[in-house]
């Protein structure tokens, strides 16, 4: 049997919620030569509304496309937070955007890498265009599925005419804080064993 990994990411259209699901498959399938499959929810609205990205990663062929219970789910606005963050296997991964975090959460929050994921790509990258690329580098970071390298790769094919710089900067900020929250979260693990 293959091994199947199950990401889902969500925000509000205009995040670039589908091109980040986009951009992990690519990386995943065309440069870290594995399998990936992606789908994608949207409401309505081109923005503002809900938007949703699943992806697979797998070992060999995909059998079934769709995300049945997620290993990461990562949330960058406040009703992809209530919708999405307690889905998901036993022990799934939270990533989430610490400006998300709905009122009454504060016990989830604990347990959940909860990151300055939306400030970063506004203040440190300078546009908030950038959300879904710096929330790519931090999955990529935190669950070690897609190499920086191959992540790299897609990034700039994507965008090689469109500010390459800016977001392969944005990717590689998302991957720094991804590994710190990653060996913070051993490091207070390991003290308190």
């Amino acid at each position: 049997m293959f091994e199947r990994y199950e990401i889902r990411i969500s925000g509000t259209g205009g995040q670039g919620i589908i091109t980040a699901g986009i951009l992990l498959g690519e990386a995943v399938t065309l440069y870290d030569h594995r399998f990936a499959v992606q789908t994608q929810s949207y409401g309505p609205e081109a923005r503002g509304g809900a938007s949703r990205s699943d992806v697979i990663i797998s070992s060999g062929p995909v059998d079934y496309p769709k995300v049945i219970e997620p290993d990461l789910v990562a949330v960058v606005s406040s009703e992809a937070f209530q919708k999405y963050a307690r889905r998901g296997k036993s022990g799934a991964l939270l990533i989430a955007d610490k400006e998300c975090i709905v009122f009454g959460h504060e016990a989830l929050a604990k347990d959940a890498f909860v990151l300055p994921i939306c400030e970063t790509a506004k203040i440190e990258i300078g546009s908030e265009l950038t959300t879904n690329i710096v929330l790519l580098g931090v999955i990529a970071g935190i669950s070690g599925k897609v190499s920086p390298e191959a992540l790299e790769m897609a990034v700039l094919a994507r965008f090689a005419k469109r500010k390459p710089e800016m977001n392969l900067k944005a990717m590689l900020a998302g991957i720094a804080m991804g590994r710190s929250a990653l060996s913070d979260l051993q490091r207070s693990s390991y003290a308190a064993a």
